[in-house]
């Protein structure tokens, strides 16, 4: 069974909260990061994103928190 790693990330201080993307590592070289963190706020909105090289794709994760 193959498993995914982390290739890109947002960690969060708290206990809910927080995202990441996760590719097989056989293509890990397919996609490269994209810097998200001015975009990034702790406990209203966090996000992170890759692009896949091939052909330009951005898959993008996002927490956002309910606003109570």
């Amino acid at each position: 069974m193959r498993h995914g790693v982390p290739l890109e990330c947002h960690l969060s201080d708290h206990a809910h909260g927080g995202v990441a993307i996760f590719v097989l590592d056989d293509l890990r070289s397919s996609f490269i990061p994209v810097d998200l963190k001015p975009y990034t706020t702790e406990l209203s909105l966090e996000c992170c994103a890759v692009e896949l090289v091939t052909n330009k794709a951005i898959f993008i994760t996002l927490y956002r928190t309910e606003i109570i």
